[in-house]
């Protein structure tokens, strides 16, 4: 299933570059902003607008909050000493900061009012370098970038265009190298790679001219992003490590930030998720320092993509839903838009299908306005999977065609190896199997070229499950043991899930049923984990916190003690006596709890040895095989809805024999449960309706609240199945429970051929187990609770030949 996070290609928006520091400047990052502060001149002059309106661009970096005081500072002197030039600086300054704090609106409204203040000047000169057009310049920059982080694409292409003429008509290199930048931000967002490319490198190559270290780690960074969008992964670090370190130079928080968010999409594309997940942590904790809520809503998006890809659904939709909010308050388009297609992928995960097409539809909608290929390309490879669920196969075909259509065409490889995967899938339900096999190779050779262990392992599953459907169960065996080679070291509860179930299948096709249950209870395992661990993190947390708490209740507890002992030496005497005296008492206690519990061990030891014969009885081969059979049965024959049913069934019934392996009792409601379930199952070898099953609870007793014995109906269930009935000939069983004043009487009878009939017939030469079983557990259950009985009655018929089997016992009532 194709990952939803998707919001990488918007790379503009870190890059409000308008207001970088002039090439000359050779203090820069936090040694610049502390040489400032200490040059401000006390009065009110041109020389302290001009040093607040130089703090802003660095400042916004790590405080866009004292950035905005430092620019309304400057517009407020700039006016009062109709200092025309600091006037146009201190709008743009605002603008800057009001961007950083994502009040768009306004910080575009402060862009257009400086443009206006420097068209009125015939002529601009600042330290004898500066020009008019450099001014403009900048400003359309920024308002070309704050048009890009909200989704106006051509908006924001026409003020980088015309940035890049004004620039170059004032023959400023530095500005023309940011337009450059972003004009190659926003091609990358539209799909346009080699565009991209060739736009960021002349980018690259006017910042090294002029040694702008700002802008070097910035072209450096946007050049790793765009090799990581085509799987290079090696490549995009070693250009993101570039330019990490010179962000750690330049002390920028926003840049580390974002350089984070970039190397956790690294990391995850690689199969790290350890190391995936720490990047966008980082990310997210540097963000919230600097109050960056566009770069917040990214990076809660991000931490949820990795939850969801590893199976923890709860926590991964807090994480999105967290982030929609904050991109709908403000107003942030294309984040908006990742909300909406991570959302639809969780519900799609969920299998909530409605749920999950309203929130593509969604996306789908914001992706068209603002022309955006990448997300389009994904979202109708997710409604893909939809309209396969909902068995619309040929309207999911043309939806995964056409995202490899726009992958192809602009260059995404991942998502290629994502549609032609989905492709394939499609033909193995449909049984065109040499079509899915052709899909699932082509998904291979572009996962081997972008070198993405997760789809690696997926399309390796994908191969053998054909396989073992098309009955080529040794290349079914090489294939999915290269899937498992892959899925190693991949922390993914989810894949993990799917490659412990496929393989369960092939050992169950092959005819190798213990390594089949051990498979499929290790996809339970996995299954199970999957839907509980948020709740086990939160069980740790209530730990962690009781473990403090405890603490701290120790603590008291000692400085009490101290406050005690002072009184208590004053009655030393009479607690000697009184310690003699319950030393006495408790000394008595303690013999006899050993003696109590040195003869309860004794018939614990007897109730563990009969419920270990029970167990080994329920789970015998013949059992395992038979259901796993008729299981693949239903699945060969695209019975799908009762395989699912009847794995559903196994997989309770697995469940309940491991629990009853540490459990003596269980209530009433819990043993006929298990009894149904197993029913169900062990009467799949006969025809329909060939045996038929009833219990009745008669009036006056809940189930929900009445103890008994673990195992002790299923026992005999399973003992009428397999000894009473033949392949020819069926009949009933009928268990009947009611309460008897303050015992609960059991009854179970079948109309079968009888215990003298069936021993001379052994079915498969196994002896009848389950009444001795069954009186062993009646027996040693009574022992610790009271007394009880248990009968053995053979029936008759009218002719007076065996006519069945009645077994009648009783034990005493007890509840929880």
């Amino acid at each position: 299933m194709p990952s939803p996070n998707l919001k990488a290609c918007l790379c503009f928006i870190i890059f409000l570059c308008s207001a970088s520091p002039a090439p000359a400047q050779k203090l820069e990052g936090t040694l610049l902003v502390d040489s400032l502060i200490k040059a401000l001149p006390a009065n009110k002059s041109t020389r302290r607008v001009d040093i607040l309106n130089t703090l802003v661009p660095e400042q916004r970096r790590t405080s866009p909050d004292s950035a905005l005081r430092f620019a309304r500072e400057a517009l407020a002197i700039a006016r009062e000493l109709r200092y025309s030039v600091g006037i146009g600086d201190s709008y743009l300054s605002i603008a800057n900061a009001q961007e950083s704090l994502s009040d768009y609106a306004a910080a575009i409204e402060n862009c257009r009012t400086a443009i206006e203040t420097y068209r009125k000047l015939d002529t601009i000169s600042i330290a004898g370098n500066s020009k008019k057009e450099t001014k403009i310049a900048r400003v359309n920059n920024t308002i070309g970038v704050i048009y890009g982080g909200l989704g106006k694409i051509d908006s924001a292409f026409h003020y980088f265009r015309t940035a890049v003429e004004t620039a170059r008509s004032g023959r400023d290199t530095a500005v023309m190298a940011i337009g450059y930048n972003n004009l190659g931000a926003g091609y990358f967002m539209i799909g346009e790679v080699d565009t991209a490319m060739r736009y960021y490198q002349l980018s690259l190559v006017l910042r090294k001219a002029i040694r702008n270290q700002q802008g070097i780690s910035e072209s450096y960074q946007n050049i790793s992003r765009l090799l990581s969008n085509q799987g290079k992964q090696d490549e995009a670090l070693n250009y993101l490590v570039q330019a990490m370190a010179i962000k750690e130079q330049l002390g920028d928080k926003k840049g580390l930030a974002d350089l984070n968010a970039n190397r956790g999409k690294i990391y995850i594309d690689k199969g790290d998720f350890t190391k995936g997940l720490e990047s966008h942590e980082r990310a997210l904790a540097l963000r919230k320092e600097m109050n960056d809520r566009r770069g917040i809503a990214a990076s809660l998006a991000d931490i949820g993509s990795i939850h969801r890809s590893l199976g923890g659904y709860t926590r991964a939709l807090t994480y999105f839903l967290e982030a929609k909010k904050i991109n709908e308050e403000i107003g942030n388009q294309i984040g908006l838009m990742n909300s909406f297609t991570s959302i639809g992928s969780v519900f799609l995960s969920l299998h909530e299908l409605d749920n999950a097409i309203s929130n593509y539809q969604a996306a789908r909608e914001i992706a068209l306005r603002n022309k955006d290929q990448k997300i389009l390309a994904n979202i109708h490879i997710n409604l893909g999977i939809v309209k396969s669920e909902l068995g619309m196969a040929d309207s999911a075909l043309a939806e995964f065609q056409m995202a490899i259509e726009l992958s192809e065409r602009k260059g995404y490889p991942g998502l290629q190896a994502t549609a032609e995967a989905n492709i394939g899938q499609l033909y193995t339900v449909t049984g065109k199997y040499d079509l899915a096999l052709e899909h699932f190779n082509k998904g291979l050779i572009i996962s081997e070229q972008i070198e993405s262990p997760v789809r690696l392992a997926e399309g390796y599953m994908a191969i053998a499950d054909v396989y073992r459907r098309m009955k080529r169960l040794p290349s079914a065996r090489q294939y999915i043991r290269r899937a498992e080679e892959y899925a190693k070291d991949i922390p993914s509860l989810e894949l993990h899930k799917s490659l412990y179930w496929s393989m369960s299948l092939i050992d169950s096709a092959s005819g190798d049923y213990q390594s089949a249950l051990t498979h499929y209870m290790t996809h339970i395992e996995f299954r199970d984990s999957i839907f509980n661990r948020d709740n086990n993190r939160n069980i740790i947390q209530l730990q962690v916190q009781y473990e403090a708490d405890r603490k701290q209740d120790s603590l008291k507890q000692v400085h009490n003690a101290a406050i005690a002992t002072q009184k208590q030496k004053a009655a030393a005497s009479l607690r000697f006596w009184l310690t003699i005296a319950a030393a006495t008492l408790v000394l008595s206690l303690v013999v006899f709890y050993f003696y109590r519990r040195r003869e309860q061990d004794k018939l614990k030891a007897q109730v563990t040895q009969a419920r270990r014969e029970a167990l080994k009885a329920q789970l015998d081969s013949h059992f395992i095989s038979d259901t796993l059979t008729a299981i693949n049965e239903f699945v060969e024959n695209n019975e799908y809805r009762s395989a699912s049913s009847y794995l559903l069934k196994f997989s309770r019934l697995v469940n309940s024999v491991l629990k009853s392996s540490f459990q003596a009792s269980v209530t009433l409601e819990e043993e006929l449960d298990f009894v149904d379930t197993y029913f169900n199952l062990a009467s799949l070898r006969y025809r329909p309706g060939h045996i038929r099953y009833k219990a009745t609870v008669l009036p006056g007793l809940d189930p929900a609240e009445a103890v008994v014995p673990s195992m002790v109906l299923q026992v005999l269930v399973e003992n009428a199945i397999k000894h009473a009935f033949t392949p020819k000939q069926g009949g009933d069983i009928l268990v009947q429970i009611e309460r008897v004043g303050d015992t609960v009487r059991c009854t179970v009878e079948d109309n079968g051929r009888g215990r003298h009939d069936a021993r001379l017939q052994p079915e498969r030469n196994r002896p009848s187990m389950g009444t001795s079983l069954s009186e062993r557990l009646v027996d040693t259950w009574n022992k610790g609770k009271g007394a009880g009985t248990f009968q053995t009655i053979d029936l008759k018929d009218s002719d007076g030949l065996p006519g069945g089997t009645k077994v009648v016992f009783s034990f005493p009532f007890i509840t929880y």
